[in-house]
């Protein structure tokens, strides 16, 4: 099992968070690999967790540019003719927004994939990420975070 995020903070926060678990889990906390996008290009894991940590996106984008394209889709008019918006977006979903960084953390994984994050504001600043989020929703691969939360 691994463990991947974009930044290094967030990587010792999630290893201190593992140490941290009671008992059994805590104790084999090491045996979960936890690393950056780029310490764990050229590994693989059977099972993986992705951790987009910065899913966060200018609120008044979101609600002055937005076009709803089904109920459950959320998407900000980004355009050529406006590349302050997208470069906006861009530096605020880190890897996402990077084709080869956001390859690299999909195919990690030789069995399972988890990948955490806000949908909607991801697949705001990456082509790529939207249609990933697509195609998982056509595959019946897609939560809300309701959902998720309820997971046992």
């Amino acid at each position: 099992v691994a463990v991947i995020t974009p930044y290094k903070a967030q990587q010792q926060y999630i290893q201190q968070r593992l140490r941290e678990l009671p008992g059994a889990m805590g104790q084999n906390a090491g045996m979960t690999a936890v690393g950056t996008v780029f310490s764990m290009q050229g590994t693989e894991r059977h099972y993986v967790l992705l951790s987009f940590v910065r899913s966060t996106a200018e609120g008044w984008a979101l609600q002055n540019l937005s076009m709803a394209g089904s109920a459950s889709d959320i998407r900000v008019a980004v355009s050529e003719r406006n590349p302050a918006l997208r470069q906006t977006f861009e530096s605020h979903i880190g890897i996402a927004a990077k084709a080869t960084l956001l390859n690299v953390a999909l195919t990690r994984a030789k069995s399972g994939l988890v990948i955490v994050g806000n949908r909607s504001v991801l697949a705001e600043g990456s082509e790529d990420f939207f249609q990933l989020a697509i195609d998982l929703e056509g595959r019946e691969s897609l939560c809300s975070e309701e959902q998720f939360r309820g997971l046992r």
